[in-house]
C-alpha cells in the first residue's frame, strides 16, 4: 500500500470507541516510550485488515503470495 497518509474522519460507537482506548493503552503500557492514540490504533487496523483483504485477492486471482 502506499505510503502517502491522507486525513479520514469515522464515525464510531462509544463502545468501539472505548474498545479502541483500550487497545491503545495496551499497546502504551507494552512500550511506555510510544504515545498511541486511538486513531492510530484504529488506522492500523484498518490497515492491517486491508493489506489481508488484499492479500486474499491476489491469491484468488493466482496471484504472487509475497505482494
Amino acid at each position: 500500500m502506499g505510503t502517502k497518509k491522507v486525513q479520514v474522519c469515522l464515525h464510531v460507537s462509544e463502545e468501539a470507541r472505548d474498545m479502541l482506548r483500550i487497545i491503545a493503552a495496551e499497546q502504551m503500557l507494552k512500550n511506555p516510550k510510544k504515545n498511541v492514540s486511538i486513531s492510530q490504533a484504529a488506522a492500523e487496523i484498518i490497515y492491517r485488515y486491508l493489506e489481508c483483504r488484499q492479500r486474499q485477492k491476489n491469491l484468488a486471482f493466482g496471484g504472487e503470495k509475497n505482494e
